[in-house]
């Protein structure tokens, strides 16, 4: 309730941020949050109403429930690779949110993690995710674009499953070659426009697209220098 304020740094010490720490310091416009936070709790930055942007860094492994709700001045926020749940009701009436990065290595997004973001206009859920609890993009009116990884169109059914989601106009992109399976899913083919689009190496390191990172890669990666080519990421970006 420090609602005057406005900045934070945390220092390289701090492991964890928790219960409530600076819930409803609602002039705080900017915080640093360090590599060493592995977790950040129940309602940490709950009502922050001033924190205009957040990256949450690869250490953290999970972000408690509640964590950033009513933080109604957030723009965008960015999720770390390393982060495997978001809580729930983690970002529950960030209204100002257009962006959200989600990292690939997570499982779980809680119930009404990201209700009642209206502004949001973009989301890409990873492949990793294997559970969404209910009402995670309720009313979310102002989506206009879902990309999945999934290749399978069942792996979460209902998603978007709820009276005011714009299903006519918000456009879904799915993985190359899957077009049809998702038009042939009764609940994926409410939307009107389905794209497929061409999924990027989601591991780090992995040149040669073969799902691993070894020596192989190496060899790879040589081969397209010594072609006169940058790297294969750079390839792939021409095409």
């Amino acid at each position: 309730g420090c609602s005057g304020l406005t900045s934070v740094t945390i220092p390289n010490s701090v492991t964890s941020i928790g219960y409530s720490a600076f819930d409803g310091c609602s002039g705080l416009t900017s915080v640093t949050i360090p590599n060493s936070v592995t977790s950040i709790g129940y309602s940490a930055f709950d009502g922050c109403s001033g924190l205009t942007s957040v990256t949450i860094p690869n250490s953290v492994t999970s972000i408690g429930d509640y964590a950033f709700g009513w933080c109604s001045g957030l723009t965008n926020v960015t999720i770390g690779n390393s982060v495997t749940s978001i809580g729930e009701y983690a970002f529950y009436g960030c209204e100002g949110l257009t962006s959200v990065t989600i990292g690939n290595s997570v499982t779980s997004i809680g119930s009404s993690a990201f209700e009642d973001c209206s502004g949001l206009t973009s989301v890409t859920i990873p492949n990793s995710v294997t559970s969404i609890g209910i009402y995670a993009f309720y009313y979310c009116s102002g989506l206009t674009s879902v990309y999945v990884e999934w290749k399978e169109a069942d792996k979460i059914p209902n998603l978007f499953s709820y009276y005011d989601f714009p299903f006519s106009t918000c456009e879904l992109y799915v993985p190359t070659g899957t077009k049809a399976i998702y038009q042939g899913k009764d609940y994926w083919n409410t939307f009107k426009n389905i794209y497929e689009y061409e999924l990027e190496s989601l591991l780090l390191g992995d040149a040669n697209d073969d799902g691993s990172v070894d020596v192989s890669d190496i060899t790879s990666i040589a081969t397209y220098i010594l072609n006169g080519k940058a790297t294969p990421w750079n390839e792939k970006n021409a095409m």
